[in-house]
């Protein structure tokens, strides 16, 4: 309790800082001390602005911190005045919103970033709500991209998380949803609720591609498949093995972007479409064929 010591050896006790919220609005009674010895040549005591200090008319004032300067006076017998003070500083604990931020902004597909929340006053200072306090994490309905993981609940939200777990990161972003193939990095919206009060934060999910090695030769099936319609000088049929290291790169790329196709298949393909459908143009590899082989299967752009 805040106090103010007067007298012919006068001390000013520490300032204080009260923090008030809707839980916590004390009333501040004011005491002090003199010398010589109570009881003897009782000085007169006077306060300003008040012996008592009643937090709850200063909370519903505007200002988020206020100082009062709480001044004793003393006067003894002989007219002498001795006077001291302290400084009480309020400080409201008001939540306005919630922060939200992620360990990592940008994570890639197949992977979990932690997810912190912090409560904010109408500054944007960090306070802290009640220790009882729950919040709702959620994401769209429709998110594409990932999921919210907390203790054994996996899903699109995750409800009633006391406050500490979601101050401390153990709510996780999981990027398990669509792989973004041949898309920029998606933005993927977090909300939290609680307390009538909101926020919301943002991770990226970035595509992860994992190409197949397709090999044109060695014990690769469609090796000494004949390439094209191609033949040497001794009319012998060309095999992919000796001119299909391009057909076989387009073939990784192709699967790895999501239309799945080996070498073998894309040459029989290519043999079979007209030049200006994806075609061979002669002996050489017709890279238009990236795009027009499965039209419906297209989630990256090709052009030659």
């Amino acid at each position: 309790m805040p106090r103010a010591s007067t007298g012919a050896h006068a001390r000013l006790f520490v300032d204080t800082t009260i923090v008030l919220t809707q839980e916590n609005q004390p009333v501040i009674i004011l005491q002090e001390e003199h010398s010589p010895t109570s009881g003897k040549f009782e000085p007169v005591i006077s306060w300003e602005p008040s012996q008592v200090i009643d937090t709850r008319q200063y909370f519903e004032q505007r200002e988020d911190s206020l100082v009062i300067v709480a001044r004793v006076t003393a006067t003894n017998i002989a007219g002498m005045i001795t006077t001291d003070s302290v400084k009480i500083t309020l400080k409201k604990n008001v939540l306005d919103h919630f922060a939200v931020r992620v360990e990592r902004d940008t994570v890639a597909f197949t992977e979990t970033s932690k997810i912190f929340v912090q409560g904010k006053d109408a500054r944007d200072n960090d306070i802290d709500p009640p220790a009882d306090t729950k919040v709702n994490i959620v994401l769209r309905v429709d998110e594409r991209y990932g999921n919210l993981a907390y203790k054994s609940t996996v899903g699109k939200e995750v409800i009633d998380v006391p406050y500490g777990d979601a101050q401390s990161g153990q709510v996780v972003f999981a990027a398990t949803g669509e792989n973004p193939i041949g898309l920029p990095p998606q933005k993927v919206d977090i909300g939290v609720t609680g307390l009538g009060k909101e926020g919301v934060g943002s991770v990226w999910v970035k595509c992860t591609i994992n190409p197949p090695r397709y090999a044109q030769g060695g014990n690769s099936p469609w090796a000494d498949d004949h390439y094209d319609n191609a033949y040497d000088d001794n009319g012998n049929e060309i095999k992919i093995r000796t001119l299909g290291c391009a057909l076989s790169c387009m073939a990784m790329a192709m699967t790895a972007f999501g239309d799945t196709v080996n070498p073998g298949e894309l040459n029989e393909w290519m043999k079979m479409a007209p030049k200006d459908s994806g075609g061979y143009r002669g002996r050489s590899v017709n890279w238009r064929a990236i795009s027009l082989h499965s039209p419906s299967k297209k989630i990256y752009g090709a052009d030659a």
